[in-house]
């Protein structure tokens, strides 16, 4: 939400990534139903690179990511505070998780806002509709929508999202210069000069092994920049009825990417 937001400040992203709990959300939460996610990007995609993020949380480490960023809780209030944007005044680490109404996820938040306290972050959980607030396009939000990805009216937000192609980019969501204004998707307001030098880079080769070594690149500047925290893949539940042959499920590309290998009978 532009200048003074603590979540624009790299520490508070990592202490944030170092609190959140993948493996207890997904047991506790989610019933233990799909995987624990490191990655914005599919294990099935070609140029999937591994990344080794804790699964548990690690408040020491986050403590020490606070620390080596400059915040520290100077009026003695229990919150963590730093001048962020250079104005002179203090800004307090106070971050609005917006998210949608679905329970696992107002859950997990509240999970987590209960750890980040302990070390001096104070978190507000958000809950709004998906459907015309959150996921609302720009033409829909009025300015000063709060929690709206199209606006970047939010600290952090925590949705789910689906891939719909295997191509090697992340360019429409991250480059700097596709804002939803600007008919992209970088809802984060993303905006890191040798990420978007990458993006370019991916979006215009044809060589796949190129494309591979540049999207490793990619991965690992995101893990680095903290752009996006993972926490799960979902798991797609296809029912196919009898009648059809031929299917074959695949991760990455839907239920219907051999559908010229499908065949119909009726009985």
């Amino acid at each position: 939400r532009g200048g003074g937001c603590p979540a624009s400040d790299l520490a508070i992203r990592q202490a944030i990534g170092y609190a959140v709990d993948r493996t207890e959300y997904l047991n506790k939460v989610e019933g233990g139903v799909g995987t624990v996610a490191t990655n914005m990007e599919l294990p099935a995609f070609f140029f999937y690179k591994k990344i080794d993020l804790p699964v548990k949380k690690d408040l020491a480490a986050a403590e020490k990511a606070l620390a080596d960023g400059g915040w520290e809780d100077t009026n003695g209030n229990g919150i963590v505070d730093k001048d962020i944007d250079n104005d002179g005044d203090q800004d307090e680490a106070i971050i609005d998780f917006c998210t949608t109404t679905k329970p696992t996820r107002f859950t997990k938040l509240t999970l987590l806002v209960a750890e980040l306290k302990k070390i001096g972050i104070a978190g507000i959980v958000d809950p709004v509709p998906g459907s015309g607030v959150l996921f609302a396009p720009l033409v829909d939000a009025p300015e000063g929508t709060k929690c709206n990805l199209a606006r970047g009216s939010f600290d952090v937000a925590l949705h789910a999202f689906g891939i719909p192609s295997i191509e090697p980019s992340g360019y429409d969501s991250y480059h700097s210069s596709q804002t939803e204004a600007n008919g992209g998707g970088n809802d984060q307001f993303v905006n890191i000069p040798k990420l978007d030098k990458l993006l370019e880079a991916v979006k215009t080769s044809v060589d796949v092994p190129v494309q591979k070594k540049l999207m490793y690149k990619v991965q690992d500047v995101m893990t680095e920049n903290v752009v996006t925290i993972p926490l799960h893949y979902w798991l797609d539940i296809t029912l196919v009825s009898n009648n059809v042959s031929g299917y074959i499920p695949h991760q990455a590309w839907g239920p219907i990417w051999n559908s010229y290998e499908l065949d119909v009978t009726s009985n």
